[in-house]
Parts: structure tokens; C-alpha cells; sequence
């Protein structure tokens, strides 16, 4: 809610040192103030603060475009750069919501950002229940749904004849390959389809080389690992499911667990 927890307007300032470069501003609605002859009479310096680094701010802006690209947040891709993050509240741990808890939501959020402009949508109830004591709640709204449409639909319009430009690329940031599964520099073994280029800040680089993959010798007939009288066999290269990197989604590329019999 807005009483208790966090407002757009605090969601959309911190969002908006990624967009400044690392910078955070305190909101403020007034700039300047001028008299009718144009004498400045008050001119406003909010406060500034270092939050982040630049590199550290552009490197989150970069996965949160991902958020937009190709995640949760699609709803809100525009003909321009933008960068967001969905939001979802689950209900509070009260008996009111117990009918209702695993289809319904607290609030819904979506905070993104263009080069220009900075934007939070927020959907929910500022109470827990409405005046007769009947519970308000969102019954199955995402942050990706509408405050995802609402954001573009309000960008859409306050950018409407704005230049597209893309996020300011800071000093210190370069591109590396790298292997998907463990972040780590690709070895002679990591297949071309899990080799990704990935942005650093150029001194958080990789350095050392991925050593979750294993070569190991097949049995064409049985598809497990081969023994010495194996008429044919072939060579493949495998997840070693022993390291922590495995999981349920890696199962068909896991080394087999038994021998040709």
C-alpha cells in the first residue's frame, strides 16, 4: 500500500539513479521560480547523491532492458530504449485472505525508464479491506500486465516527438565471452551454444575458465558411457551434474551415470 510501504514517487527516485549515472536526486516538483520581469526569485538545487558507480548504474541498466526485451516486462517495449522491472506484492499473512490466497496479489508494479524519463505504475489498495470489511485485493494482476501497459501508454505520450537515443554508454565497460552456465571464461570444452558476450565493468572481467563440461567416450547403441568392447563409439561433450551448476533444466545434458553393459 501507499500508507504503509514504499509510493511510486519513492520507487520512481530510486529508479532514476540508474537512469543519472549512478546519481540519485531527491524529488522535487518545483524548479524555479521567476517574477513577471524574469528575476529568478527562487531556484531550487536538489540535493545529489553518489548512489553507484556510472559503470555499476549501466550495468543494471542493461539487465533491466533484458526485463523489457525479452522478460516479464514486454508489455512495456516501445519504438526506444527502455529499461523496467515487474513487480508483484503477495497478500498479507491474515485470515481475511485465505480464500482468495494463490490467484490474488497485494500489488502490482512496474518501474522502467527511458533515456529521458523515469516512470512507476503501482496497482493495489491502500487498505486491507474496503468499508463493509469485505477484503480488497488484485485478483490475478501481474506488474507486467497492465501497470506494464499503463507505463508505455504515458511514455508513449510524453515522448511523443523526442528524439530516440540510446542509454549513455560510461568509460570502463567492456565486452567478454563467457560460458552461460558458470559466468565464467569459456574452455576448449564449452559448447559454441552456450557461449554468450556479456559487459563488465573492466575490472570485474572473468578470469577464471569454466570447468563444469566433460568430454567423455559414448556407446553408439546405448547412449551411456562406453566400455572397452563397445563396437562403436562416439565422443560427446556433457554437464558434469556433480557441480553445483546443475539443475532440472540441464537433465538432457548431463554425463550419463552408468556404463554399457
Amino acid at each position: 500500500g501507499l500508507t504503509r510501504g514504499v509510493s511510486p514517487l519513492d520507487m520512481a527516485a530510486a529508479y532514476s539513479a540508474f537512469d543519472n549515472q549512478g546519481v540519485y536526486i531527491e524529488p522535487h516538483v518545483i524548479t524555479k521560480i521567476v517574477d513577471q520581469n524574469g528575476n529568478t526569485i527562487v531556484d531550487v538545487n536538489p540535493k545529489k547523491t553518489i548512489a553507484m558507480k556510472e559503470q555499476t548504474a549501466y550495468l543494471m541498466t542493461d539487465m533491466l532492458k533484458t526485463v523489457v526485451d525479452s522478460g516479464t516486462g514486454t508489455r512495456a517495449k516501445m519504438n526506444r530504449p527502455v529499461a523496467g522491472k515487474t513487480g508483484t506484492t503477495q497478500l498479507p499473512d491474515k485470515p481475511i485472505f485465505n480464500k482468495v490466497r494463490g490467484s490474488s496479489n497485494k500489488d502490482a508494479w512496474f518501474a522502467g525508464y527511458t533515456p529521458e524519463l523515469v516512470g512507476v505504475v503501482w496497482m493495489g489498495y491502500d487498505e486491507d479491506v474496503d468499508d463493509n470489511g469485505k477484503p480488497n485485493y488484485l485478483k490475478q494482476v501481474y506488474g507486467g500486465q497492465y501497470p506494464a501497459k499503463i507505463w508505455k501508454y504515458v511514455m508513449e505520450k510524453s515522448l511523443e516527438g523526442v528524439p530516440v537515443t540510446p542509454f549513455p554508454q560510461p568509460p570502463g565497460i567492456v565486452s567478454q565471452a563467457v560460458d552461460i552456465k558458470t559466468g565464467k571464461l569459456p574452455s576448449d570444452l564449452t559448447p559454441d551454444g552456450f557461449i554468450r558476450n556479456e559487459i563488465f565493468a573492466k575490472n570485474n572481467v572473468p578470469t577464471e575458465t569454466s570447468d563444469v563440461w566433460v568430454a567423455a567416450s559414448i556407446c553408439s547403441e546405448s547412449k551411456v558411457i562406453a566400455n572397452d568392447f563397445c563396437p562403436t563409439k562416439v565422443t560427446g561433450i556433457f554437464l558434469n551434474k556433480t557441480l553445483a551448476y546443475a539443475n532440472s533444466v540441464d537433465a538432457g545434458l548431463y554425463l550419463p551415470a552408468s556404463t554399457c553393459k
